[in-house]
């Protein structure tokens, strides 16, 4: 799992560098859609991670544990870089 998230940060951050002028730090807004507090943690843990190893990135992380949430927050919020989504939610069946 987390090898497939690094692959999607790490070019989500080529791409944010290239269109930016300089190499400023930069903070990515991050959604997680996820109801496992065991999943929660592990994603937390590879975006502090991968902050370690890119110390010019940072994010800011909106979680929320259900997808009728995440369709609430993103009615009103499309500002998100990446959304990180649970695809076996029990409120989605």
């Amino acid at each position: 799992m987390a090898w497939s998230w690094q692959l999607v940060l790490e070019d989500l951050v080529h791409t944010e560098v290239d269109q930016a002028s300089d190499m400023a730090p930069m903070t990515l807004s991050v959604l997680v859609v996820e109801d496992q507090p065991f999943q929660q943690q592990a994603i937390h843990t590879l975006l502090r991670v991968f902050s370690k190893r890119h110390p010019s990135v940072t994010f800011h992380v909106e979680l929320v544990d259900t997808s009728q949430a995440a369709m609430e927050l993103l009615q009103t919020r499309r500002d998100f870089h990446v959304v990180m989504l649970d695809v076996i939610m029990p409120d989605m069946r």
